[in-house]
């Protein structure tokens, strides 16, 4: 019988961590081109105030990370990936879910842009409740779509939050 494996979200506190993330994130350049991460925008990120760092394990091996920033009423996700061993496990929808059960009654929303030809990416975020709200040319090669979840009243974590 196989072993099952340890998956585990966590914050991303220890500098050790940092050439794995970097070899992570590098995947956001292969896919959104130049507006991926580069490991100058991770360190800068890192320094950040608001700036919150995750990653996901498995076995303890970090395969993917989420950046995302706390702002007045939402948050702002900036960074989702996850190697391309562990693409289609479902584990860019479990650090979706570990970013939504973080929503508050004053913080109800999560925004995301994303590169015009980051399709995988806007339909993994369309996939889990996010919808497009606008498109902006950039500088680069590619529009930026603007895609935001909300909160409801309905969402069972949501009204737990409110003592309801």
């Amino acid at each position: 019988m196989a072993k099952e494996s340890a998956i585990r979200i966590r914050w991303l506190a220890n500098e050790s961590d940092e050439p794995e993330v970097h070899q992570v994130a590098r995947i956001s350049q292969e896919v959104a081109g130049p507006d991926g991460w580069t490991a100058e925008d991770i360190v800068r990120f890192f320094k950040k105030k608001n700036g919150t760092p995750k990653v996901i394990t498995i076995d303890k091996k970090i395969v993917g990370c989420m950046f995302y920033t706390q702002c007045d009423g939402y948050s702002l996700l900036e960074l989702l990936v996850v190697d391309r061993e562990n693409q289609g496990k479902g584990l860019e929808a479990k650090l979706l879910a570990n970013l939504k059960r973080l929503l508050t009654p004053r913080r109800t929303e999560i925004i995301a842009n994303i590169p015009e030809r980051d399709v995988k990416t806007q339909v993994l975020l369309r996939d889990n409740g996010f919808k497009w709200i606008r498109t902006t040319r950039s500088n680069g090669p590619d529009a930026i779509y603007t895609l935001r979840y909300t909160r409801t009243k309905e969402d069972k974590h949501f009204l737990h939050k409110c003592g309801r």
